[in-house]
């Protein structure tokens, strides 16, 4: 019995998952042409920002025990 329910289960779950694949896969194929013309480079470039700063920041933990 408890072999019956947990192969229902199984199943369930692998139908599910073959569905939102498919599903997945549909709506890829359907808005591919879009999605291409839209970031194949067809627009044109932003006007670059010469003043866009990066900061990094490193966490450290006791920093001073550990350099000496």
């Amino acid at each position: 019995m408890i072999i019956i329910i947990f192969t229902l289960i199984w199943g369930i779950a692998l139908f599910i998952f073959l569905v939102y694949s498919l599903i997945s896969l549909l709506f890829r194929m359907i808005s591919y042409p879009r999605d291409f013309h839209h970031f194949a480079g067809n627009q044109q470039p932003a006007k670059i920002d010469y003043n866009l700063q990066y900061y990094v920041i490193v966490p450290c933990f006791n920093e001073a025990a550990v350099i000496q």
